[in-house]
């Protein structure tokens, strides 16, 4: 759910195919992240997704995961339209590669452990370290 300022508090549309989805960052412009799946909780089996504000709702997009994985989440957003996340495993957390999602893929983040936030800086806080 999402709710603007006073506003009465909203479902974040999914596709028929999707039955759960949980929202983990929202940018300054609205942007929101997170994950859906197939399952009734939404870290099983997971694809990262975001939800653009569109003037008249939601637009939902699904997030391509890194080649070769299937499962993704994104954990958080920035006001450039940046958004960061993990790749592979099986969900529930249990992310193999740290990426940055684009409109034309995943992008693999060397050298970390899955991030957790980017900034408007562009700095990207994956666990305990920032980058």
């Amino acid at each position: 759910m999402v709710r603007a300022g006073g506003t009465q508090p909203e479902d974040l549309p999914v596709p028929a195919a999707w039955s759960s989805s949980d929202a983990y960052a929202v940018s300054g412009h609205g942007v929101i992240v997170g994950a859906v799946s197939t399952a009734s909780i939404a870290s099983i089996g997971s694809r990262a997704a975001a939800w653009h504000p569109d003037g008249e709702g939601w637009t939902f997009t699904l997030l391509a995961p890194l080649p070769g994985d299937v499962h993704a989440a994104a954990f958080g957003v920035n006001d450039h339209g940046d958004i960061v996340g993990g790749s592979g495993g099986l969900g529930l957390g249990m992310y193999r590669r740290a990426a940055l999602f684009t409109a034309s893929g995943a992008i693999q983040l060397d050298g970390i452990g899955t991030p957790a936030d980017v900034n408007n800086q562009r700095l990207v806080l994956s666990g305990n370290q920032l980058l």
